[in-house]
Order: structure tokens, then C-alpha cells, then sequence
């Protein structure tokens, strides 16, 4: 049997109504073509020529679902990858996935399997190192898994069991399986002669085959638990295989050695017993991959296969039971609808605002879509928030707008227009204000978000040399914070909300500063540096400035700050980090590949986190001053000329008692035995005091009596 196809990329073959599609791919055409199984009555029901909506490029794989009537195959051009989807007669064209293609992936092959009774499609993606899943009508993109993963590339699904195969290509080739939801990660096979092109699945004998990639003429086996291997090696001309199927008792391989492109139909009871289909094309052969559907191929079932298993968006089915899984959001309590987190990053990239995840460095999945607007975003720049009404801002410096819209991206709204420059954003919660930095006119400024028609209010207006860039806000005492680009003396200053007291709190070692977060919870001020290409830690007045060596940031754009972490967004790295607040180790990148990351907000329930702090009650227990650490904890220290006694909470006067001495806060000498007896020895009544007798212990030489008393122990 011989059928004369041009250049062939992918082969499916509908068996219900017996009909073979065949995808082609050339430099100057790319069609698909449909015939009977003896290759006659060849039609073309797509083609590059023939539609004119969408451009079919370089086709690497195709599929069909015969019970759908549906056809699936990869297209990829200069600038995406894509998983498309039309009824086999070509109309109705959907794309599924879409993704960018970096400039540096000379071929970014998207291998697909089909979970025909959860209806969800699987692909991988050897350049990201993640599988993904989503439903057939490309909703509810999630990444199955990610992390441990080295160039994942051939892929198979085993829906009534619950099982997910693929191959990976990386440094060390292998065959791995997990549930269809990713979980139960297990190694079959990595004693792997060479990379392996293809992998398939023998349903009814739970059997695993694959070969390898150009040269061998190997085909491997073994079951679904990774035993039971076996080795068949196949003709001499039969050694450059493109894709692998097995059905009934015969193994279909594609095959690019002979006559420019051959599918073999090989009897596994008879290995000798060899069919061929030949593709002799015009030119070079693209032949690239073979599915085979029927009736009995696509059979059984399980939970996900009624009502969705009752998931809200996807369901997974790990071989025991239906697990949902949310694209965005987390699993509500419930087990099968959605929720928005309460806790999550957005940050900023130009035409478009994405989500991460805070805590779990591991889960791609975004907390929120991404947020478009192609008529309102053209050049984002800055980040704020409103935790309370659901609302992010942000600034457009090419429109020249402050601009709002929900977390999960309905509700755009322009603020402001005509605004100029606005680099830096901060709500201030209390009062409903939201404040910025204009580079234009060295400004910051405010308006009454309460005000249906407010206008722009100037705070503070600096000289002719200042740059004002990041911004943030300390509700508590009703300051701002900014850095300041001034290129004679560039500092980072605050003021208060009225603008009074403008002073520069840091004015040395430091040449850019462009990001700015406060801690609120720790009361500590953390900046960035572009030009020294640092990050460092501060009180709010400037002073105990750490500098956190273990980050070494190339271009640090903005910050922000949450629980354990710092956060922030890099030109230069073209990525979105994260490190320990704490002593900046623990670097870890959220996202790379981003051309220019931008704002970036940490967003919680946690603006008012000021109002707790333990020095905002109480003075924390402080006689004179109270500090907070790095970790939040109270530190108390002393007025000029007093010194902090041993209980590091009250203050007394420097003066010099003996070792069997008590100083009293007012300076004052008593002996040691005659505190915490009841008895008021100090005029200022400090020997009594309730936390230094709950506190203390009695000094070397001293017996402690049951009543708290310190006598000395000769007297005993």
C-alpha cells in the first residue's frame, strides 16, 4: 500500500469511520488531508491557502476523537506555540493553548495525550519542564507537574486506571508514571540506552512500549509497574522511528528511513510479519507522528467520566478516586468548587498583570488569570492595593493614567488621566487615600478615593534636581516613604500625610535607589539599590541599615514584603525573586523569561498590621524606648544617661551599685535581699515591680525562699 503525500508531519487514524488525517508540513505549505484507509479520495480540509483566519504553520503532531468528531493537533509559528482543536471537517477552528515561544527554542514540539473519559487534554513541555492539563476546550490550564522534571517529551494516558507515562530527555532518560493528578510520582525505567522518541500504551495487557530516536531499531516493553521487560529488535531498514502505536495485537511505527517515510503495521505474535504504508512525498519527508482511535481503544471509565466528577473545573482521576483541581484559586472545603486566596503576589509586566503564589515557590499555577486590557494597559509601571474592596491600582506611564481593577480583572476603571510619570503607588487604608510619585514635576501627591469627582492634591513638593520614584506608607504614624533619584544627592526621605517634617532619613552609600517596601509588622524599611546593585534592611529613621549580602540583585525595579520573605522584580535578570527577609539567603526565582518586569505588591489582610505590634501597646513593656527586631520581637532601650537593668525592660540612672547592691530606676542603692519582699526600699518603688519579681532569679550567693525572697546563703 502506498499513498503519495508531500512532505507528511502526523498521521491519525479514525477507525469508527475509517478515514485516515494526515498533516503536512513544508516550507512553503502546511495542510491537513483526509482519505480512506487505501489512501484514496484525498481531500484537503485545511490549509494555509484555504484559511484565511488563522495561519496553520509548522504542524508537529495531530490527533482525532473519533466519538466527538474532533481533531487536535500542535501549529508552531515564529511567535507561539499552539494546541488547536476543529471538527473534522475542518470548521469551527479553536485554539486551546496558546503559548509564547522564547527566541533561543529552535523546536518546541508539544506531545499530547487525551483523557477521552474526563474529556481533559494532556501536554509537555520540554522547554518549561511541566506537564500541563486542561479541559478539551482548552479551559482551566493548570500544571500538573513541575520541579524534578528534565525535559519532559513523550507522553500516554490510561484513563480507566489513572495512570500518566512519560518519557524525559534530559541528562538522564527515563520513563516515569503518576496519577492523572500528578501525584504518586514513580520511575519505571532509567537504565535508558538513549533517548527515547515515543511512548504508547497496551490498555488491555497494562503494557508500556517505546522507542528510541534515530538509528535504533529497538522497541522496549514493560508493565504498568515498571516489570517485566522485554526487548524486541525489529528489521535493519526499520531504525528512525518518528511515533509508536500498539492496537490489538499490532504495533504501528512511523518510521522516516526508507522511501522518505513509512508507517509499518508490525504483528507482535509474528515480528516478521511486516505491512508497510509509504509515504513517498515530493520532497523531504516531516513525517513526525501516528494515533490510532476506535471504538475499543477509547473505552472504560471512571468518577471524572459523570457530571465531572462533580468538579467545578477540573477533575483528575488518580486511580482510586476523582481529585478537582482549580486553575486559579484553591479547592474549597467543600472538595469540589473554587476559591480566591486570601494571600498571593501581583506584579506587573507591561501590557498585561500576573499572580504567583507566596509561599509554595513549587506551584505554577496563578492565583488569578492574567489581567488585560489592551485599550487601558499599554505600559504598566507601579502596583497598589485595596485588600478590603478587592481592588488593585495601577499606573500607565504611556496614557499617562492611574488607573483600578478587581484581583480578578473585571471592573477597569481610569482614576486620573493626564498624570505624567507616575512611578510609585501606596493606599493608605485609613483614610481611603491613594498616594504616588510624579517624576514629571518632583511631586507626591494624593486623592480622596471617597470623592466621586477628587482631584489631584500635592503633598509635597521637592526641587528642581529631585526624581521621587518608590513609595509606601506607614498608616500608624501617618508617614510616607520614597526614594529619591536626585542625581547630585540621591537619599530616601519621608514625610508626614500633611507634608510636614520632609526629611532624608538615608544620604549615604547609595547612588539609585529605585525599590522601596516597609515591614510593617517588624517596623523596618527595606530598599533597593539599581546602580550598586544591592538590598538593605533599616529602621524606619534610617539607622541599623543591614545590608542583605547574600542577595545580589542586578537591577532591583520594586519590592515588597510578606510574612518571612522579600520580594521583588529584576530588570536585568528578567525575573520575579524571592529571599529570607531575615539574612536574604534562600534565593529563589517565582518567574523568569519576563522581557521587563515591573510593580509588584504582595497582597494580604495585613494593612493595619502596624496597629499590632507589640511597641503600639503599652510601649511593649518598655520603661523609655521600644524597638522592634528583625523578627517583630521588642527591644528596649534607655534615654540618655539611664542604662537598661537586667530584666532588658527598665531603665535606671547611670550610677555604679555594689554586686550585693539593687539599683532603684532613680538611681538609687538598696541592698539586693531587700527586693521583692513586699517592702517599698526604693523611693520609685522599682524593687517591687511586678514583672522584675515575676522575672527574677536570685544572684550567685543567694537562696531563694518560697516566697520569691533572696537571702544571702550564709544567713541560711
Amino acid at each position: 500500500m502506498q499513498i503519495r503525500i508531500s512532505h507528511p508531519s502526523g498521521l491519525a487514524i479514525d477507525w469508527i469511520a475509517q478515514n485516515m488525517f494526515i498533516a503536512v508540513s513544508s516550507p512553503t505549505q502546511s495542510k491537513i488531508v483526509v482519505c480512506n484507509l487505501e489512501g484514496e479520495y484525498q481531500t484537503t480540509i485545511l490549509s494555509n491557502e484555504s484559511n484565511d483566519t488563522s495561519t496553520l504553520s509548522k504542524i508537529s503532531s495531530i490527533a482525532v476523537w473519533p466519538v466527538k468528531g474532533k481533531m487536535f493537533w500542535s501549529n508552531v509559528t515564529k511567535q507561539v506555540v499552539t494546541i488547536e482543536m476543529a471538527f473534522m471537517d475542518g470548521t469551527k477552528r479553536e485554539t486551546v493553548v496558546s503559548q509564547k515561544k522564547y527566541p533561543a527554542v529552535t523546536a518546541c514540539n508539544l506531545h499530547i495525550a487525551v483523557d477521552w473519559i474526563a474529556q481533559n487534554i494532556y501536554w509537555s513541555d520540554p522547554k518549561e519542564n511541566v506537564i500541563e492539563v486542561a479541559r478539551l476546550t482548552g479551559q482551566y490550564r493548570y500544571v500538573l507537574i513541575s520541579g524534578g522534571v528534565d525535559q519532559p517529551s513523550a507522553l500516554a494516558v490510561d484513563p480507566e486506571s489513572g495512570y500518566l507515562f512519560w518519557s524525559e530527555s534530559g541528562k538522564i532518560p527515563l520513563i516515569a508514571r503518576a496519577g492523572l493528578d500528578g501525584k504518586k510520582q514513580t520511575i519505571l525505567a532509567q537504565e535508558i540506552i538513549m533517548p527515547i522518541k515515543d511512548i504508547t500504551l497496551d490498555r488491555k495487557n497494562k503494557r508500556v512500549y517505546w522507542c528510541y530516536s534515530v538509528g535504533s531499531n529497538v522497541l522496549e516493553s514493560m508493565d504498568y509497574s515498571g516489570g517485566s521487560k522485554m526487548q524486541l529488535k525489529l528489521s535493519s531498514s526499520i531504525k528512525n522511528a518518528v511515533a509508536l502505536n500498539v492496537f490489538e495485537n499490532n504495533i504501528y511505527w512511523a518510521d522516516t528511513n526508507l522511501s522518505k517515510g513509512n508507517i509499518h503495521i508490525i504483528s507482535l505474535s509474528n515480528l516478521s510479519d511486516v505491512s508497510t504504508i509509504s509515504m513517498k512525498p515530493y520532497g523531504d519527508s516531516y513525517l513526525k507522528d501516528i494515533k490510532i482511535y476506535s471504538k475499543d481503544a477509547q473505552t472504560g471509565t471512571n468518577p471524572c467520566g459523570v457530571n465531572n466528577g462533580g468538579c467545578a473545573e477540573l477533575c483528575l482521576y488518580n486511580g482510586v478516586s476523582a481529585v478537582c483541581a482549580c486553575a486559579h484559586g484553591v479547592v474549597a472545603q467543600d472538595g469540589k468548587s473554587c476559591s480566591e486566596y486570601d494571600a498571593f503576589i501581583m506584579y506587573s509586566r507591561v501590557n498585561r498583570i500576573d499572580s504567583i503564589h507566596m509561599t509554595d515557590k513549587s506551584d505554577l499555577n496563578s492565583p488569578f488569570e492574567s489581567i488585560r486590557n489592551s485599550t487601558m494597559m499599554k505600559n504598566i509601571i507601579e502596583l497598589s492595593y485595596d485588600y478590603k474592596r478587592k481592588t488593585l491600582f495601577y499606573s500607565d506611564i504611556q496614557k499617562g493614567t492611574i488607573n483600578s481593577v478587581f484581583f480578578n480583572g473585571s471592573n477597569h476603571r481610569v482614576l486620573l488621566e493626564r498624570q505624567g510619570s507616575v512611578e510609585g503607588l501606596a493606599y493608605e487604608y485609613v483614610h481611603n487615600y491613594l498616594y504616588w510619585t510624579c517624576n514629571n514635576d518632583a511631586t507626591i501627591n494624593k486623592i480622596d478615593l471617597d470623592s466621586p469627582k477628587a482631584q489631584r492634591i500635592v503633598v509635597v513638593r521637592l526641587g528642581q534636581h529631585d526624581k521621587p520614584r518608590g513609595i509606601d506608607i506607614d498608616s500608624c504614624d501617618s508617614r510616607i516613604y520614597w526614594t529619591n533619584w536626585n542625581s547630585h544627592l540621591p537619599s530616601i526621605q519621608r514625610a508626614f500625610f500633611s507634608g510636614f517634617g520632609t526629611e532624608s532619613i538615608i544620604t549615604t552609600d547609595i547612588t539609585m535607589p529605585n525599590a522601596l517596601a516597609l515591614d510593617h509588622q517588624a517596623e523596618k524599611l527595606f530598599w533597593g539599590d539599581a546602580r550598586l546593585d544591592k538590598i538593605e534592611r533599616c529602621d524606619y529613621d534610617g539607622t541599623n541599615r543591614i545590608v542583605l549580602s547574600k542577595i545580589s540583585p542586578l537591577h532591583p525595579f520594586d519590592m515588597a514584603v510578606y510574612g518571612e520573605f522579600i520580594f521583588w522584580t529584576d530588570w536585568v535578570i528578567h525575573a520575579v525573586l524571592r529571599a529570607n527577609k531575615y539574612t536574604g539567603e534562600e534565593v529563589y526565582t517565582l518567574r523568569k523569561n519576563i522581557r521587563r518586569p515591573m510593580g509588584i505588591v504582595a497582597i494580604s489582610d495585613n494593612l493595619d498590621a502596624c496597629a499590632k505590634t507589640p511597641c503600639r501597646h503599652l510601649n511593649g513593656n518598655c520603661d523609655d524606648i521600644c524597638k522592634l527586631d528583625e523578627t517583630g520581637q521588642v527591644v528596649c532601650s534607655c534615654f540618655t544617661g539611664k542604662v537598661l537593668m537586667e530584666d532588658n525592660r527598665s531603665c535606671t540612672i547611670n550610677t555604679v551599685c555594689s554586686e550585693h547592691d539593687f539599683k532603684c530606676s532613680d538611681g538609687m542603692c538598696i541592698p539586693f535581699n531587700q527586693t521583692c519582699d513586699r517592702v517599698y526600699n526604693c523611693h520609685d518603688k522599682s524593687d517591687e515591680g511586678i514583672l522584675y519579681c515575676a522575672m527574677r532569679d536570685c544572684r550567685p550567693g543567694y537562696f531563694k525562699c518560697d516566697n520569691n525572697k533572696c537571702i544571702l546563703s550564709s544567713h541560711t
